[in-house]
């Protein structure tokens, strides 16, 4: 019996010892390839408020969030605040609009229409030069969320024209790199849920995503030099 228990131990403790090498070679190889490809998604074409065709296939690294103005938590016009620092920054750097694009697209385009989306635009000082507000059908919204799997609700179609409907969407933003695959992932600002709060419970966090461009611009440049 004791030795049935001693041998017991002891394949405990290897299999835990198993366990412990098995997360650490895969803590390993997470921290070899610092920016693995997530996804890869198809180029698409949108409407942008300047009136123009926007074309995503143009060789540039992107910052993408799917918004829209009727938004239920507020995380919207508060992501879309950071996008304006994130906007500034990538200045200093040198890096707007010449390397970098912020990516904002409605995923609620019949009540986002593009006379107002365009007023939406101006309430964050966005430089079309690299700030991009960007709309399409609802089908074709559809299939571009759905490739990047970004997840939503707007509930009632019948109450889609109303503000009071009830609208559910994920948090999440996309990094892709200049071939248009999915790098990095990063959660919008969210504030306080509170009415008498204007605190944010979620920061984004605006010097990682920054890095992250930074970082991916630099891949691609040297991408271009081994050619």
């Amino acid at each position: 019996m004791f030795r049935a228990s001693k041998f017991a131990i002891r394949i405990t403790l290897v299999c835990v010892m198993l366990l412990m090498y098995g997360c650490s070679q895969q803590e390993k190889a997470a921290d070899d390839e610092k920016y693995p490809v997530i996804n890869k998604v198809v180029p698409f074409e949108l409407d942008s408020t300047t009136g123009d065709v926007y074309h995503s296939d143009n060789g540039k690294v992107k910052l993408i969030s799917f918004i829209l103005m009727n938004c239920p938590d507020g995380a919207c016009p508060t992501t879309m605040n950071d996008f304006a620092k994130i906007q500034n920054e990538l200045k200093e750097k040198g890096l707007f609009g010449s390397d970098v694009e912020l990516l904002a697209i409605t995923f609620d385009p019949k009540r986002d229409d593009m006379e107002r989306f365009k007023q939406y635009s101006e309430n964050f000082a966005a430089d079309p030069g690299g700030w991009h507000f960007l709309r399409t059908s609802e089908a074709r919204t559809k299939e571009i969320t759905d490739d990047f799997d970004f997840q939503y609700d707007l509930g009632d179609a019948e109450m889609a024209t109303h503000e009071s409907s009830i609208v559910i969407h994920s948090t999440t933003m996309y990094i892709l790199d200049a071939e248009h695959q999915v790098r990095a992932t990063h959660q919008m600002s969210i504030p306080d849920s509170s009415e008498h709060e204007r605190e944010v419970s979620h920061q984004m966090d605006i010097d990682q995503i920054v890095n992250d461009l930074e970082y991916l611009v630099d891949e691609g440049k040297e991408g271009e030099e081994v050619k």
